[in-house]
């Protein structure tokens, strides 16, 4: 369970609860924000509810602090005042798994932004512009009309084009 399970957990987060808003960002902003718990609907709540509040038993428990030592939640304020043991040794590890997880979160999404996606952003401004340029002519004629409709759907092929070939990039690294 344990070597591969932050890393799972990491990409199945991002995959199931972000991937809309990560390739938009990549399209807008040419990069997506690490920051979950602030750039991203209900982000924090999320996490603590698919990530933080495993439970553990106390074998569990000392198996998870044992393996992500490194990730140790040092905050004794997180489990202050629970008066069993087993729930203080469950929190302690669920606090250490979350911290895991969220590293992995974040290498994540520096392998994200490290996808080249200024081909794709200018592809798509440029093809937004020339849609916002013929949508402000006056069109003479209804033989022209119907141009610029094929246009503007054309445009939004492209762009749909796009978007998916960016989908399709950021899962191949979060699956």
């Amino acid at each position: 369970m344990l070597p591969r399970q932050a890393d799972d957990d990491a990409k199945n987060f991002l995959h199931d609860n972000f991937l809309t808003e990560i390739v938009e960002a990549l399209i807008s902003d040419g990069e997506a924000s690490d920051d979950i718990n602030n750039d991203y609907p209900n982000g924090d709540g999320l996490f603590h509810e698919e990530i933080t509040s495993k439970e553990y038993s106390p074998e569990e428990a000392i198996a998870v602090l044992e393996y992500y030592s490194e990730f140790e939640e040092t905050d004794s304020g997180l489990w202050d005042g629970v008066k069993n043991w087993r729930q203080m040794l469950s929190a302690m590890a669920a606090y250490t798994y979350s911290n895991a997880v969220m590293s992995k979160i974040c290498d994540l999404f520096n392998e994200i932004n490290s996808i080249d996606v200024d081909d794709v952003r200018a592809e798509i401004l440029r093809l937004l512009e020339i849609q916002h340029e013929r949508e402000q002519t006056k069109l003479a004629d209804e033989d022209e009309n119907y141009e610029a409709e094929e246009f503007n759907a054309d445009a939004q092929d492209i762009r749909d084009d796009l978007t998916a070939r960016l989908e399709g990039a950021v899962l191949s690294i979060i699956g």
